[in-house]
């Protein structure tokens, strides 16, 4: 059972999933930082939950690094980190430009490891978790 001293980062936290984790979350009492890239989107969801919400821009890593960071100066610790930010791409090899491929890496392999390193700078001392969500359309 998560307690009110608990903080929790969610990037990609107005998806399906992510949305989902952080109303889990805030129920339990925890303080829950959400990444978000458009914040217009995250509006109903910061007055429902009382997340702060910080706007990031997943696929450049200092903006990732910064909003971990906020989120430790401003609750002194972080619990946990989820990265519920994905893309599919359903295309056969031969149909797939370069570009498309990259953007995929991008958002499934490279932001996950920008948010882990990120992360683990600021949960090295107090440990915590740090969980890699994935679901397919």
């Amino acid at each position: 059972m998560t307690d009110s001293t608990n903080t929790f980062v969610v990037l990609g936290g107005t998806g399906a999933v992510g949305s989902a984790l952080v109303r889990k979350l805030s129920a339990t009492g925890a303080k829950v930082v959400v990444g978000v890239r458009d914040m217009a989107k995250a509006a109903t969801l910061a007055e429902e939950t009382s997340c702060d919400v910080h706007q990031v821009e997943a696929e450049d890593p200092e903006s990732v690094e910064q909003c971990i960071k906020s989120a430790a100066d401003k609750y002194h610790s972080i619990s946990g980190v989820a990265n519920c930010i994905g893309s599919v791409l359903l295309k056969p090899a031969h149909l797939t430009s370069d570009a498309e491929w990259h953007h995929t890496i991008t958002t499934n392999l490279t932001v996950s490891f920008t948010l882990v390193r990120a992360a683990v700078k600021q949960m090295r001392q107090s440990g915590g978790s740090i969980v890699l969500c994935s679901s397919a359309a």
